[in-house]
């Protein structure tokens, strides 16, 4: 079991939301400049589309990040191994929830550290 992979149990599995800002900010400082906001954001989007832990609707996420994997050499190496473990840690409700706010803490730091951002403050 890789470091991360302790991580990311602990988060889904616990709970750990200490654990999860942490995690979710570094990932957010490495992934930013790697993948778009877009691409993170369709990736909360599918996640928010199921309202209800359902081991099936969770399991089809897997294609559609592979998929997103396939076509981002960047995402396929720094977030698809994270989002895969983190989805196979699902076994009920909780975890459900747990994973639901891991994605949505994993956009929220990487929009945070984005170049995006950076460009539209500077505008102003």
């Amino acid at each position: 079991m890789n470091n991360y992979e302790n991580d990311i149990s602990e988060i889904i599995k616990n709970g750990n939301f200490s654990k999860m800002n942490e995690f979710c900010n570094n990932l957010g400082k490495e992934i930013s400049p790697k993948i778009s906001t877009s691409q993170l954001r369709n990736i909360l989007d599918s996640v928010q589309k199921i309202h209800k832990y359902d081991k099936n609707e969770i399991q089809l996420l897997l294609p559609k990040f592979a998929y997103l994997a396939g076509k981002n050499s960047e995402f396929k190496h720094f977030l698809y191994p994270k989002l895969e473990i983190a989805i196979k840690k699902i076994e009920n409700d909780k975890h459900f929830e747990n994973f639901k706010k891991f994605v949505e803490a994993i956009y929220a730091y990487s929009y945070m550290h984005s170049e995006k951002k950076e460009k539209e403050k500077n505008r102003r």
